[in-house]
């Protein structure tokens, strides 16, 4: 039995749930479709690593990029020494003693 199935028959989930499928490659081939409705509930989306990385990349806004130009100077065993060095306790908010 499919894992839709038990999910739906699992009595867990209220309502008519939605599965967005995601199938990651190295390459797909031309004639693949990009994306694919399965029915009302499930989606299915076809892409290859490069687009993955690609799109963290924009998200992220180049971020890994301008962290390694800011702390190029500084050493892994530095930067630990240095953020275990200052060790602080936040507030919780909303808790009441």
């Amino acid at each position: 039995m499919c894992t839709k199935r038990l999910t739906l028959r699992s009595g867990l989930i209220e309502g008519a749930p939605e599965f967005k499928v995601f199938v990651v490659g190295h390459k797909k081939a031309a004639n693949v479709e990009p994306s694919r409705d399965i029915g009302t509930r499930a989606k299915v989306q076809v892409c290859t690593y490069g687009q993955l990385v690609r799109q963290a990349n924009r998200r992220l806004f180049r971020l890994k990029e301008r962290l390694a130009s800011r702390y190029e100077h500084v050493t892994g065993n530095d930067m630990l020494n240095r953020i275990l060095a200052e060790p602080q306790q936040l507030p919780l908010i909303g808790v009441t003693q």
